[in-house]
């Protein structure tokens, strides 16, 4: 079984790919003993769409070079860091709200009940013409 790190370099390796026009990557939800812990995406000229499901624990996702990314999601709060270069959000916080990103069309959330969160990401995104999220929330029993 490899480790995370082999699997990052392998998808790094794979996402090379000058044809790629959607991306789905879960870091095993079901998968305890290996955990894909970061994702990079580096010059796909024709990626439109990247969407991270069934994520578990923590994971950073870094978009370098995607120029026609247009669908994004479902974020969650588990992805750590997401790098739409040059944008960074932490926690889906954006750490700069100066920097936008206008080819975002479609927007997909997995979010706690915050809609600062959600502000938040759309002042990144002013071009969004579908907003899709779905509300967690989580009872504890004593």
């Amino acid at each position: 079984m490899p480790c995370p790190g082999e699997l990052v370099a392998v998808l790094e390796h794979w996402l090379w790919l000058s044809t790629l026009q959607s991306f789905v990557v879960s870091n095993g939800w079901y998968a305890e003993e290996v955990r894909l812990e970061e994702v990079i995406v580096d010059n796909v000229p024709l990626l439109e769409r990247l969407i991270p499901r069934n994520v578990s624990g923590e994971m950073v996702i870094r978009v370098i070079q995607a120029p026609k990314l247009k669908v994004l999601g479902y974020l969650q709060d588990y992805i750590s860091t997401i790098q739409l270069s040059p944008i960074v959000f932490q926690k889906m916080m954006p750490l700069n709200l100066s920097t936008v990103a206008h080819t975002m069309k479609t927007l997909a959330l997995y979010i706690s009940p915050d809609l600062g969160v959600v502000i938040g990401l759309l002042k990144c995104f002013p071009c969004v013409e579908a907003l899709y999220f779905e509300v967690t929330t989580f009872i504890f029993l004593e």
